[in-house]
């Protein structure tokens, strides 16, 4: 997980194998700008928004599963 604050901006990359999910606080400037330099640096299919809530769960799932093999 990568976190990016700049000014009132806030963008929180988080890298998972080959996908990648980024989470912003400006929908238009920081999350279009930030694609568009990654489309010229490698070869990305935006797959549109994310279903948190689903996503969320299955992170806190992955994390308990982690902690209570420890």
């Amino acid at each position: 997980m990568y976190i990016f604050i700049q000014d009132n901006q806030l963008m929180i990359l988080v890298l998972y194998v080959d996908d990648v999910i980024l989470v912003n606080n400006d929908v238009d400037g920081l999350l279009i700008q930030f694609k568009c330099k990654l489309a010229k640096e490698f070869s990305i299919i935006d797959l549109g928004h994310v279903n948190a809530p689903k996503l969320l769960d299955k992170l806190k799932c992955e994390f308990k599963a982690k902690t209570m093999e420890e």
